[in-house]
């Protein structure tokens, strides 16, 4: 299981270096490799559950 996270994470950093935009703008195709749910927390903040194992963050949309 630990190898196929890892391979997973070496495919994201390859797509990652081969973008010419350097996240300039949104591009939902990163957003679909990198993040794996978006949760509004309440009216004010939003927690990020990225695809990395135990990644998450909370962020304040003030």
């Amino acid at each position: 299981r630990q190898a196929g996270r890892a391979a997973r994470m070496e495919r994201l950093r390859e797509f990652v270096e081969q973008r010419e935009t350097k996240f300039a703008v949104y591009d939902d195709a990163i957003t679909r490799k990198f993040v794996e749910q978006i949760t509004a927390l309440n009216a004010e903040t939003i927690r990020i559950k990225f695809r990395y194992p135990g990644l998450e963050v909370d962020k304040s949309l003030n």
